[in-house]
């Protein structure tokens, strides 16, 4: 059932901004798992916000971040070390569910969205026009998505409050310091993802490459391989940065921030 905010987003022309690629993240110690499930696979777990069994991607963006995002690791042990993928924007048409926000912090956003169940009001389409509708309605471009740059003003004349809060949502930077999540379009799938012929490229520490089986598992896929290495101490949100230009010199080679 779609939410009053994507009805809303209906009712607007169609857009016209490219359609991006998917982004997941796993810390490197799940990354042998991975790999080994039929080739390289990403599998559904339960969760318990949606309370279904789901994979979850982000649209465009690398935001994902882990519960021990700030604690320091010494690179002795890379186990906690990101590991972000790009996978092929055709995934989005399996989508079960897609929200214009990290649906597991929605608690962070209850001044905006509502608490439980008023945050779902936020679902939108399932078709693959409804994360470029949300593009093109709150941002300039691709590229201002990509980098939290959303418009200082929407026309809402008309549309319900949904528009008005997540238009309130995404531009109050001070109250929500959370990497972004606010404003990231979240996609879940309820299947599998098998890796061979979807994943476009892997960003990788050199440790990980290190490993022979881990380098021949990885070069089986055919995948860009965009690696870093590693310094004495390390945190994942010190790499937030780094991760978040690797991807996006990787979108812009693929003509993802054109416009048409």
């Amino acid at each position: 059932m779609n939410g009053c905010l994507d009805k809303a987003l209906l009712t607007r022309p169609a857009p016209s901004v490219p359609l991006l690629p998917l982004t997941h993240a796993t810390p490197a110690r799940w990354l042998p798992g991975i790999l080994d499930q039929d080739g390289g696979t990403l599998a559904v777990h339960h969760c318990t916000t949606l309370g279904a069994d789901l994979v979850y991607f982000f649209y465009g963006r690398p935001d994902y971040s882990p519960k021990d995002a700030d604690e320091s690791h010494d690179r002795n042990d890379p186990a906690h070390a990101p590991v972000y993928m790009v996978l092929s924007r055709d995934l989005i048409a399996q989508a079960a569910n897609i929200y214009p926000f990290d649906t597991g912090g929605h608690k962070l956003y209850e001044d905006h969205v509502g608490g439980d169940p008023a945050w779902r009001n936020y679902t939108l389409d399932l078709g693959s026009d409804s994360a470029r509708r949300v593009v093109e309605c709150f941002y300039e471009s691709n590229f201002d998505y990509f980098d939290y740059n959303p418009k200082d003003s929407v026309a809402l004349a008309g549309d319900p409050p949904e528009m008005t809060a997540y238009h309130a949502l995404i531009t109050n930077h001070v109250e929500h310091d959370d990497d972004g999540r606010r404003s990231a379009i979240e996609v879940s799938l309820a299947a599998p993802v098998r890796l061979m012929g979807t994943l476009q490229a892997i960003i990788v520490p050199n440790t990980v490459l290190a490993n022979p089986a881990m380098r021949d598992a990885i070069n089986a896929l055919s995948c860009n391989q965009l690696v870093y290495s590693l310094p004495g101490r390390y945190s994942w949100r010190g790499f937030r940065e780094k991760m978040r230009d690797q991807i996006r010199g990787f979108l812009d080679s693929k003509g993802c921030f054109d416009a048409l």
